[in-house]
């Protein structure tokens, strides 16, 4: 079993070479060509986004852009309150905390 396995590995080997199928292409080897396709690469999203946006039209001051308000809502740091388990009567099942 081990005898086959060698074996395969050698033929790979012979194949394909000595690569071992993770390397980078060549455009994308050298640090300052990789950070050039991804400048461009983002380039083409922007446009694509703007192209995106621009078929819907301008939005008017008081339509909705998408994007979540940051001005009314929750606060910073603030949590939504949890919803409470109610019981038949709609009370909250809470326990009331006394006092002693």
């Amino acid at each position: 079993m081990l005898a086959e396995a060698a074996q395969a590995d050698a033929a790979e080997d012979e194949q394909l070479g000595e690569a071992r199928g993770d390397e980078l292409p060549a455009e994308l080897a050298d640090a300052r060509s990789r950070r050039e396709r991804l400048r461009r690469c983002k380039q083409e999203l922007e446009l694509e986004q703007a192209d995106e946006e621009a078929a819907f039209g301008p939005t008017s001051p008081g339509e909705p852009t998408g994007r979540p308000s940051t001005g009314a809502g929750w606060r910073v740091g603030s949590r939504p309150r949890p919803i409470l388990p109610r019981s038949p009567s709609g009370r909250s099942t809470r326990p009331i905390r006394t006092r002693g």
